[in-house]
């Protein structure tokens, strides 16, 4: 009954929710570390896998806020409040991007439905081409497959776990294609909950930061990102051989799920099924060479573009930086992520180029983000934040290697030395 209360504290008055409403000074708050959720809350909006990552790390406050954003925060709050918990203290920035993100779904409800209905299409396409290709495969349905798999986990692995596990708004397709999504995501993907703790938890809030982020950061010592990290004679060709290993990721993910990330061995038995004993026997050799094709091409597309999120001559200046409150915790997220391209790149690729954007308010639908761009560039302009953001893809890329390339150099190093020594000094 109590958590009845608390659930329609945070529904009633649907109608008005779209309108921003500064923090009320009536609803009790705290600073940002000492956020505590409550022990238990089995009916949050939300679900629970979110709160259970958020539970056992030391960043609550700033997950709880992030994925709050496209929320009536008050509602939120007063429910929050009616749970004895209170509330991680907003700053003045903070404020001005939920303001504009408000702003945004309510002026473009439609974007919503687009999203959505192209979820759909997806959903019933990938089965469909997966089936034609694996009868009858060449290069060019390969390479459609490949592209297929790379929209769908933008648009519905990413987004999907972002949202908690439901990404309709109506319960009846969420429980209609469920089955369909857990299947794909453990033989396919990555598996959920490693990806809750290394996605949520350590990458997006612990963003480019070397002892936290899995992601480029991770990658030392073969890839060198990170300003603190030891350079060594081989990061000097890093540009020329980061590519190489990318196409062999796909092919890599269902094993390392079972070997690192406590995955399921009949989800990897599943895999070689579908992705080697079939194609052979249905299409002997010339199966299992589409089949690597199909992986390769996903593999080189989907590593690409997450590994130019993070990855600029204009990032990577905050690494390791203290996260005070939350205008300084946003700070570091926009600082430390690029963003690139328009509507369509964000249609196709599930807003993975809008990476300011969705690190700042991972569970807005992401064709929202292409709107709250130019707000959120202002924002960062009346709050003294760089932005960083190229045009297309190409440049994001050009962009990544030029990076590369600089912090495999020695006179990168010689500098550092010589900051280093000027400090102590």
């Amino acid at each position: 009954f109590f958590e009845s209360r608390v659930l329609h504290a945070i529904t009633i008055h649907t109608q008005s929710t779209m309108a921003f409403n500064g923090p009320r000074p009536d609803l009790q708050s705290c600073p940002l570390a000492d956020f505590k959720l409550p022990k238990s809350f089995s009916k949050h909006p939300g679900g629970q896998h979110h709160l259970d990552r958020a539970r056992e790390s030391d960043c609550a406050g700033e997950l709880f806020l992030s994925y709050h954003l496209t929320s009536d925060m008050n509602k939120v709050a007063a429910a929050a409040n009616a749970l004895g918990v209170k509330m991680p203290k907003r700053g003045p920035m903070f404020d001005d991007i939920y303001a504009a993100c408000r702003r945004v779904m309510s002026e473009h409800p439609e974007q919503h439905h687009i999203f959505q209905a192209w979820c759909l299409l997806l959903t019933v396409g990938l089965p469909f081409i997966s089936m034609w290709w694996l009868t009858y495969p060449t290069v060019m349905n390969s390479m459609i497959v490949a592209f297929t798999f790379e929209m769908y986990f933008f648009n519905i692995f990413h987004t999907r776990h972002h949202k908690g596990g439901k990404l309709y708004k109506n319960d009846l397709l969420n429980t209609i294609f469920y089955p369909l999504y857990n299947f794909v995501d453990h033989v396919w993907g990555y598996r959920p909950r490693a990806w809750h703790e290394n996605h949520h938890i350590k990458h997006h809030v612990y963003t480019n930061q070397e002892d936290h982020d899995p992601d480029m950061p991770g990658s030392y010592p073969v890839i060198r990102t990170c300003k603190t990290q030891r350079l060594r004679w081989f990061h000097r060709f890093q540009t020329f051989y980061f590519p190489l290993p990318l196409p062999m990721v796909v092919l890599a993910l269902p094993p390392w799920n079972v070997l690192v990330n406590g995955g399921s061995i009949v989800a990897l038995l599943i895999w070689t099924a579908f992705m080697f004993v079939l194609p052979y026997a249905l299409n002997g050799a010339h199966g299992i060479f589409y089949s690597l094709v199909v992986q390769a091409t996903a593999g080189l597309s989907l590593s690409y573009k997450f590994a130019i999120s993070h990855v600029h001559t204009d990032l990577g200046t905050l690494n390791g930086a203290e996260h005070a409150d939350i205008d300084a915790w946003v700070k570091a997220q926009v600082e430390e992520a690029q963003s690139w391209g328009g509507y369509l790149s964000t249609l196709l690729f599930g807003g993975i180029n809008f990476q300011v954007e969705h690190h700042i308010c991972p569970a807005m639908d992401p064709l929202y983000y292409t709107f709250l761009r130019p707000e959120l560039q202002s924002i960062c302009s009346k709050y003294g934040i760089r932005y960083t953001y190229e045009p297309t893809l190409g440049h994001a890329m050009w962009a990544f290697h030029k990076q590369l390339w600089v912090m495999g150099c020695q006179e990168e190093q010689k500098q550092q030395q010589q900051q280093q020594q000027q400090q102590q000094q």
